[in-house]
């Protein structure tokens, strides 16, 4: 699936500026958009869907993108999502949860879908972004909130090997690329961003505490090691860990979510991981205890909740992708 804009198709200013919004809208999600060149604003965009993830390529005249707290009011669960930016030309200037960035030309910047945001920049701009799914990414890397407003370094390492592999992904999409190649592309993209951040944690360019990382870390690990464990709470989980509780709230408060939601969602992640396994033989009664649920019911609710089918429809339906029918 793919999609193309450009506001040449529009012959007034105004048409020019609706236009816009309503590709940026459909693109990624609902923004506020406000234009610094208001009589001479053109700008064009390609889109691709690759797999679970998109990938978009624009063109701009300076423009402010606002994620506003109204735009929030209807977002389903499972309409969160992370945009993986790579600005070409010009700087970026972003700020989300009180963080505040400039993102130079040639930089990854992670924006977070659920939470208000401002994005903007001064000069005519070229930037790939990729639109990530949350549980797609949290799939990929624990706690990915922790990383909303930093900057990865896409001029070495793996970050320039990203940074290729878009260009070469959008030269193959514009030839039209079958869909295999296509999932392909987007598994690939994602491998690559999930190593820039294994690889590259202590060269983050946001400045950050080490020391919170660690903890963040210890706690991941405590947790998905317990996940069993019924009476997890903050108490337990923080003492294990030789930190205090309202350390640990403070550490999640930086993320954008509460040790509990990101408890549950951990939880339900480890279900739909045991639900895809191949030749699954387990009860559903089983797969809940496992990951923490003392009542199935309260397990399908929240599974269906979190994405759209209760687990005997999600499992129902991997079966039937794994069939091909």
């Amino acid at each position: 699936m793919s999609a193309s804009f450009s506001t040449r198709q529009a012959a007034t200013v105004s048409g020019k500026h609706d236009l816009w919004r309503q590709a940026v809208n459909d693109t990624f999600f609902p923004l506020d958009l406000r234009f610094a060149l208001h009589d001479r604003f053109e700008g064009c965009l390609n889109n691709w869907q690759l797999g679970d993830i998109t990938l978009t390529y624009m063109q701009s005249a300076p423009a402010e993108y606002h994620r506003l707290p109204q735009h929030l009011h209807s977002l389903q669960h499972n309409d969160d999502a992370f945009l993986l930016t790579l600005p070409l030309d010009e700087s970026v200037a972003f700020t989300q949860m009180q963080r505040q960035v400039e993102c130079r030309a040639g930089n990854f910047l992670l924006e977070l879908s659920h939470e208000p945001y401002r994005f903007s920049y001064e000069r005519t701009n070229r930037l790939w972004a990729i639109k990530i799914p949350h549980a797609v990414l949290n799939r990929h890397v624990h706690l990915p909130e922790r990383y909303v407003a930093h900057l990865w370094d896409g001029q070495s390492g793996v970050g320039w090997l990203l940074q290729q592999y878009l260009h070469l992904c959008g030269q193959q999409l514009l030839l039209n690329s079958d869909a295999d190649s296509r999932q392909l592309m987007g598994r690939q993209i994602l491998e690559l961003f999930t190593h820039m951040v294994r690889q590259g944690e202590q060269k983050l360019i946001s400045p950050g505490s080490d020391t919170r990382r660690c903890h963040l870390q210890r706690i991941e690990q405590y947790i998905l090691r317990h996940l069993e464990d019924t009476q997890l709470n903050p108490q337990k989980v923080a003492d294990a860990c030789h930190i205090s509780v309202r350390y640990l709230h403070n550490l999640f408060g930086d993320t954008g979510t509460s040790f509990g939601q990101w408890l549950k969602q951990q939880r339900l992640q480890a279900a739909q991981d045991l639900l895809s396994q191949a030749q699954f033989q387990q009860t559903l009664a089983s797969v809940a205890y496992q990951v923490g649920f003392t009542d199935q019911a309260h397990f399908s609710r929240a599974f269906k909740q979190a994405y759209g089918l209760s687990p005997k429809d999600w499992l129902q339906q991997q079966r039937l992708n794994e069939s091909g029918i």
